[in-house]
């Protein structure tokens, strides 16, 4: 079990260039149902392809994780659409019985999401390590 007083909610949303982190909302849902229903995108998840129902679900659950754990999966949107361009941030996962912290990324099918992710998987580490702390 890790104790976590991570994030300090003062440092989201977060800006980069291109690109705002911030919290998933109820609004973000059918954005987002449309990443994670492709099996692509969630080729590695271990939560499999997911419903609009299940997104929804899912977002509640990120929610609460904000909220309890100080973390969790953020919406990407682009600056010059105000669109959401994908989700990443830190997730708290069972693996073989331990409770990890990953890194979860996902964007649209189509979207250069290699690029995009490597992008995203920058600013995140950045914020980590600027603003948050976590202890094992």
């Amino acid at each position: 079990m890790y104790e976590s007083r991570f994030m300090n909610p003062l440092c989201l949303p977060l800006h980069t260039e291109r690109l705002i982190l911030r919290e998933l909302t109820p609004d973000d849902t059918p954005a987002l149902a449309q990443i994670l229903g492709d099996a692509e995108v969630m080729r590695h998840s271990v939560a499999g392809v997911l419903s609009e129902k299940a997104t929804g679900e899912f977002i509640d659950w990120c929610r609460i994780s904000y909220r309890e754990r100080g973390f969790g999966p953020w919406a990407v949107v682009e600056k010059s659409t105000s669109t959401l361009a994908g989700f990443c941030g830190l997730n708290a996962e069972r693996v073989d019985g331990k409770d990890e912290i990953e890194i979860a990324i996902g964007s649209p099918p189509g979207s250069g999401g290699k690029a995009w992710a490597l992008k995203r998987r920058a600013a995140l580490w950045l914020m980590v390590l600027k603003n948050c702390r976590c202890r094992r």
